[in-house]
Order: C-alpha cells, then structure tokens, then sequence
C-alpha cells in the first residue's frame, strides 16, 4: 500500500469534518478501495510534478503569458502570474494529492516576490478535508496583489472555500458546477458486518473516561446532535463567514438562502446567485489576470514615486 492511498484511506474513515461532494467522495472512495489489484499500483506522481506538467500545456499553448509555479525565482520576468492549481482532492497535508498546507506556501512565497503580480487559482475540485482551511483563508485575505479564479468543471464545497476569495471570480463553461457550501462527515460503521463474522467489539473505559469517543458512540446509536453542534457546526460558521465576506451578493442573505445550505448549481444560477462573476475561456482568464498585474505594478512604481518625492 503506498503513502498516497494510505493517507487518503485515514483520511475517509475518520470521523472528521469533510468539506466535498457527494462525487467528489465518491471518487476518492474508489482511489481508496480500487478496482486494481494494490500489488499492480505504480507509485503515483507528486502533486507537485503534475502541476509543473500542467502548467507546461498551458505556457505551450499560451506562450505570451508569464507564468509561474516557482514562486521564490529570482530569475522570473516582471509581472509574472502565479500559477495555483486546485483540482482532485483536497487535503491538509499530502504530497500526492493537494495540500492546503503547500498553498499556503506558495501563496506566502509569490506575494513576497517582486516579479509576481497577480495570483491565479484555477480549480477542479469537489472538496475534501476541511482541517487548515482556517489557516489557508486568513492567509488568502490578507493577499494585497490581485486575485483571480477560475472554476473548470467543479468548485465545490472546499475548493469553493478557497476560490471564493479571490478578488475575481469565472467558470469556464454552462455547465460548471459550483457550491456545495457546508460541512459534514461520513464513515461506515462495520460492527453488525464484523458481528455476522463471529467478531465481537468490546469496549472498556476508565472509570474517569466515561466521555471517552461518547460522540461517535452517539452517532453510531443515531444520535447526532451533539457532534453536530459540538464539531461540525462551528467549522461550518467558519466556512459561512468566510463566503459571506467574500461575495458581495451573499453578504447579508438570509439564512434560508439555498446557496448557503449546501446546494449546488450550474454557472449561469451561479452567476445569478453571487457565487461567481462571470465566464471565461483560460485565454480570457489569462489575459484578464494579465491585466491585473500590469495595473498592480503601476500601483505599486506610483507609490514608489510618491516616497521618493516625500522623502526628497
């Protein structure tokens, strides 16, 4: 069993929060329990590799566009585009699947570089592991260079979380699919399997852990309600807010309002709704992001300009 499937594999039986589709699960379900024989698994790619390889597609067919994955060169033109890709699952902290952690870094390392003028996310994703989405969003919000999204296909539930909060936001075609805002968690519970097996589970506590796992226990029993609002809940809020204060339009919905609960909807309601702005072809997003980094860069020589007169 390689790293990626066995960190993917923890990953879906615990029992914590998931930001996802129900495709998106359904997806990562079968990376996990494969049709394949685990012995004929080749060690797959790094994540990191197979952005490099995706960006290299793009800057082929889009040679008049600086962009970049190598966020610390010093060797980059100016008003370069930084290149953030979101697409399959998303996780804490992998090196075969995306990682919060990772774009963190990244985004902290093109920020602070000179030559790079706009950050670009483009995103393929149903969602994932909600655990660092916290983290994540305050670093995105507190980015000053300009922002750009683009949702191919998907932008669901954790990756919404993370697109939602560029500046810009476009699909690329009708039939995006965008939403999917809220927090649950799925797991199976095997126990009347392993009983029809002859297995019995016992479980004893310390007289001092009567609390110890109650909450799964509960759930297990069908009763929800306070991990619900002990866990997921809280992390939902988080995730709320987060879409509230980026999206103008959802601001000050009401809390009835679908859009918020967890629906779904192809790009043209999207648009209608506030979650995105519009649709754009990669070409388009491009020159847009382009654009974008050529007015930050005169922002930024005109204050140049301004202290350097002040400080004469």
């Amino acid at each position: 069993m390689n790293e990626a499937i066995t960190y993917l594999r923890q990953l879906l039986i615990t029992r914590q929060g998931l930001l996802i589709t129900a495709e998106a699960y359904a997806s990562a379900v079968m990376d996990v329990f494969p049709l394949t024989p685990v012995s004929q698994f080749a060690m797959p790619k790094k994540y990191s590799e197979i952005c490099q390889q995706a960006l290299s597609v793009i800057q082929a067919e889009y040679p008049d566009f600086n962009i970049t994955t190598d966020f610390s060169s010093n060797e980059l033109a100016d008003s370069s585009i930084a290149y953030h890709r979101v697409f399959g699952f998303i996780t804490s902290s992998s090196r075969y699947y995306f990682s919060s952690k990772q774009l963190e870094k990244d985004l902290i390392a093109a920020e602070a570089n000179p030559a790079i003028s706009c950050h670009f996310f483009h995103i393929n994703s149903g969602g994932g592991e909600a655990w660092y989405l916290d983290r994540l969003s305050e670093t995105i919000s507190s980015l000053k260079k300009p922002t750009v999204t683009l949702f191919e296909m998907a932008g669901g539930s954790a990756a919404y979380y993370i697109g939602c909060q560029a500046r810009h936001i476009f699909c690329l075609t009708d039939n995006d699919l965008i939403g999917c805002i809220g927090t649950m968690t799925d797991f199976y519970d095997w126990d009347s399997y392993f009983a029809k097996l002859g297995l019995k589970r016992i479980t004893v506590r310390a007289s001092k852990s009567d609390l110890k796992n109650k909450e799964h226990d509960d759930m297990c029993a069908g009763k929800t309600e306070e991990f619900i609002n002990k866990f997921l809940d809280p992390m939902n809020e988080l995730f709320l807010q987060t879409v509230r204060n980026s999206r103008k339009k959802l601001k000050d919905a009401p809390e009835d309002e679908p859009a918020l609960r967890g629906a779904t909807f192809m790009t043209q309601v999207a648009i209608e709704k506030g979650l995105v702005d519009g649709k754009k072809s990669l070409l388009e997003t491009l020159q847009y992001a382009k654009e974008l980094a050529a007015k930050w860069d005169t922002q930024v020589s005109t204050r140049k300009k301004a202290l350097n007169i002040f400080n004469s």
